[in-house]
């Protein structure tokens, strides 16, 4: 019975004022970012959107070329949203 272990508690650690305070800035911070992503992620959308629902020339596979290429730049903004998001690692947030 030496190898028992303590009993559980109930106390969660608490953070000082000052570092939950930051942290609070910290994500209010990210969720600004992410608001300011997200619309040009709409505005590229919307752009798609109209884009798809006007009427097309007979050249098919050129409005094909086009979709393609705008669709390629809506993937490449929602990777750089990823990377945004990724690249707030821990140590952005010291406690």
């Amino acid at each position: 019975m030496e190898n028992m272990n303590p009993p559980p508690t109930s106390n969660h650690p608490v953070l000082p004022v000052a570092l939950r305070a930051q942290a609070i800035q910290e994500l209010h911070d990210l969720q600004r970012i992410l608001a300011f992503i997200d619309s040009h992620l709409e505005t590229i959308e919307l752009f798609l959107n109209n884009f798809v629902n006007q009427p097309h020339s007979d050249n098919d596979s050129d409005n094909g070329e086009v979709l393609n290429e705008l669709i390629k730049y809506e993937n490449v903004g929602m990777q750089r949203r990823e990377k945004a998001i990724n690249s707030f690692d821990g140590d952005d947030l010291a406690f």
